[in-house]
């Protein structure tokens, strides 16, 4: 592993994990989830073949104290992750630092997130610069992994289009076993389902109840001259929770996108129900780049040339994946295995933690948290239109 020298807020960890190999699907449901089923007068937490399910509804404190009180509690291992990621890549010195900046972040967020935020913290009894630090280190540290397809429709077996997605981190802190989906019923607001941990008020892979589905890849690189973060930004977790709380399609997530003040470099995969495409999102731009022979691809670096720079990097092979998910086109149509055997094939090993297919008409969602890695199996059905209908 090396670090690039970048500023300390943006350290990458670049890792020579071969990828690109095959394995056959374990069997049984995910093992090693710490939940157990709970109930409150504003959630509820369930177990559906083996994934944790957690249900809040209501105002931000309703939710926030839902989460606190059915899912954190439960999980509060999950806290160590920032601090063992910066212990791992030799960075824990700096951590005050990227907790003073993340406490500024938090400063930046709408008045309802603050307030939910606060809740879980109450609510869990978990300490306040944990919750900062997993809010925002994200944003302040990045890890650059991640790959995702998005299928138009006819290319697969859904009747619209289709989103998956590997979520890759380290599996530092036992992370692995926190992974949690979260079905969200905001008062005034988009119903929404967050693929994520408990205590992350933001989204990194969700779908709403428009059926409009997103996943976020982290990217280091941006052409020289253009600015990679802006601490005065909303951590872009949160952003993209906004677009699932007031957007149905992306057009209209660009809209958002573009009027909300971003801190860093970050590649959207996002389908709604007619189209799929990949938003490569800077502090300063939001490019839209479109779907080639039906399939939006979506790794770790820039590919328009307003963003991509002159000497790229390619973090974790992000060029090798991205290739080999745009050649993938066979079989077609593609069924729900197929397109976990391509995320298999482009896998990090133990740092793929979650593995997911999202289908945006029918709001369907296949979702394994097994291994790591997670890509290799077996994916359970969750059908979530009852439980996003108010």
């Amino acid at each position: 592993m090396r670090l690039f020298p970048i500023p300390f807020f943006l350290l990458l960890a670049v890792s020579l994990t071969p990828w690109l190999a095959v394995q056959t699907p374990t069997q049984g449901p995910p093992s090693g989830l710490v939940y157990q089923p709970r109930q409150s007068h504003s959630g509820r937490m369930e177990i559906v073949g083996g994934i944790p399910l957690l249900h809040v509804r209501g105002t931000p404190k309703e939710m926030g104290e839902a989460v606190g009180k059915l899912a954190l509690v439960q999980a509060p291992g999950v806290l160590e992750y920032p601090r063992a990621l910066a212990r791992l890549y030799g960075v824990e010195f700096t951590f005050p630092l990227l907790l003073k900046i993340g406490q500024g972040m938090v400063d930046h967020l709408p008045k309802a997130y603050q307030e939910e935020l606060r809740t879980i913290h109450s609510a869990s009894g978990a300490t306040w610069e944990s919750l900062v630090a997993g809010n925002t280190m994200f944003d302040l540290k990045k890890f650059v992994l991640c790959s995702g397809m998005a299928l138009e429709p006819g290319k697969s077996f859904a009747k619209g289009t289709v989103l998956a997605r590997n979520l890759d981190y380290p599996a530092v802190a036992q992370v692995h076993r926190y992974s949690l989906v979260t079905v969200y019923q905001p008062h005034g607001k988009r119903s929404f389902v967050s693929i994520g941990f408990p205590g992350l008020v933001g989204v990194l892979s969700g779908i709403n109840d428009a059926g409009l589905a997103l996943a976020i890849h982290e990217v280091i690189d941006v052409k020289q001259g253009q600015k990679r973060f802006d601490p005065e930004g909303i951590p872009y977790a949160i952003t993209y929770r906004m677009v699932l709380e007031e957007c149905t399609t992306i057009e209209e997530a660009i809209i958002l996108l573009r009027q909300c003040k971003r801190t860093c470099t970050t590649n959207l995969l996002i389908a709604d129900r007619k189209q799929v495409a990949v938003l490569e999102i800077s502090p300063e731009k939001v490019l839209r780049r479109f779907p080639k022979n039906g399939l939006a691809c979506c790794t770790n670096h820039f590919c328009l040339a307003e963003h991509k720079p002159e000497k790229p990097n390619y973090p974790f092979k992000s060029l090798e994946r991205l290739s080999y998910l745009e050649n993938s086109l066979k079989p077609d149509p593609f069924s729900v295995e197929n397109i976990r055997q391509c995320l298999n094939a482009v896998r990090l090993d133990r740092k793929t933690l979650q593995t997911m297919v999202f289908d945006t008409e029918a709001l369907d969602l296949w979702v394994s948290f097994a291994g790591p890695p997670s890509s290799a199996g077996p994916l359970v059905r969750l059908e979530l239109a009852k439980a996003l209908k108010r």
